[in-house]
């Protein structure tokens, strides 16, 4: 099996167009499957590939897989935020690990008040289903999209409880995005 690692650029060239720019990569590669990582996040484990890879042999009918974060809107996806302490950041990785190894949820897609559809900081995505579901244009959103498009294609999309990554968006603390 075939995983590529992949962080996305959107310049302003682009007018800020992520979802093309998903979409190239996914274009450019021959990879079965790409991992797409947000610019301002990082593993906490040093087995983070691994374990994915092992994630994908257990459950090779999911077209979408997403991990625990520490700074995002979605409830189900939000794990302990330790503050911007990447040490700190590591016990909350190798305890998420410890504690949920390969083990995988269905990812909800919900759009309320008070719940943000996935976060796009991490997306495990399969060649087979993007060749079905593409990314649609745009910045904001195109993560949200693409996960509900997923879903309605039938693909199930998964969350990763073992897998954590440390998201230093706003590295001053500043939550108030998120209400």
């Amino acid at each position: 099996m075939k995983v590529i690692t992949a962080i996305p650029y959107a310049p302003k060239e682009y007018d800020k167009n992520l979802g093309r720019a998903y979409n190239e990569i996914m274009r450019s590669t021959n990879s079965e499957y790409v991992v797409f990582l947000d610019h301002d996040a990082m593993f906490t484990t040093r087995n983070w590939y691994h374990q994915i890879c092992t994630i994908i042999e257990e459950n090779p009918e999911v077209g979408l897989f997403s991990a625990m974060t520490n700074r995002i809107g979605n409830k189900q996806q939000l794990a302990e935020y330790p503050g911007h302490n990447y040490l700190e950041h590591r016990v909350v990785g190798k305890s998420l690990a410890d504690k949920h190894g390969t083990e995988v949820v269905d990812l909800i897609y919900r759009r309320t008040k008070d719940w943000r559809m996935m976060s796009g900081v991490l997306m495990v995505v399969k060649r087979e289903a993007w060749e079905k579901v593409k990314f649609t244009d745009g910045f904001l959103g195109v993560d949200n999209n693409f996960h509900r498009d997923m879903l309605e294609a039938g693909y199930p999309c998964k969350l990763m409880l073992g897998v954590y990554l440390y998201h230093f968006y706003r590295g001053n603390g500043d939550k108030s995005h998120l209400k």
